[in-house]
């Protein structure tokens, strides 16, 4: 004995399109083909804002690649004239004087002449020789963040002539108002060591 199986039918269906139909469904996957090749094409929110982010990084560090040694030691000097003088009483009293007429110090004396103003017991320093010193530790990149606030609020007060001459002046308002800003932020840190040290 043997099985049969049972025999398929198997029914072909013809479809007949019209030219008007041929058409609609061609554009169809021509529009789904085209909006696929979009989504996978397409960074997601997430990589777009990482590359944005990155771009920003870039073009920080090439402007600040732009920031040369002369331009770094001015700024480092220029900051701790700022931050010797007194904000509240607007006393200029600068460390570095000569910066202004072009004679600039070596990077080495810039220390030796913050230790000579202020003793060599750094402990019995008052706050302002602190964050002078503590300002002459920075990278060049912080310094650099520093210098682009000042022209930022040089140029936001639309000041005449070119805001960089203007915020390179001795005791210019925009410069000492944003190493104002730093005196505050420093002193913070330092009454935050101070209090780490009680404990």
């Amino acid at each position: 004995m043997t099985l049969q199986e049972p025999q398929k039918q198997y029914k072909i269906r013809c479809y007949v399109m019209s030219n008007k139909d041929q058409a609609r469904n061609k554009k169809k996957q021509k529009r789904a083909l085209a909006a696929a090749r979009r989504r996978n094409a397409m960074p997601s929110p997430q990589q777009r804002a990482q590359a944005k982010a990155e771009a920003a990084r870039v073009a920080a560090r090439r402007a600040a690649e732009s920031f040369d040694e002369t331009q770094h030691l001015f700024w480092m000097c220029h900051g701790v004239n700022f931050l010797v003088s007194d904000y509240e009483n607007g006393t200029w009293t600068p460390l570095f004087e000569g910066i202004y007429e072009g004679r600039m110090p070596s990077p080495a004396d810039v220390g030796r002449t913050i230790m000579t103003h202020f003793g060599p017991d750094a402990e019995t320093w008052p706050p302002a020789g602190m964050q002078a010193m503590a300002w002459t530790m920075q990278p060049k990149a912080t310094v650099y963040v520093y210098y682009q606030v000042a022209l930022k609020k040089a140029l936001e007060a639309k000041v005449a002539g070119s805001a960089d001459e203007v915020v390179r002046k001795p005791a210019n308002a925009y410069a000492w108002d944003t190493f104002n800003l730093l005196r505050t932020e420093l002193a913070k840190r330092q009454d935050t060591r101070r209090q780490g040290a009680r404990v």
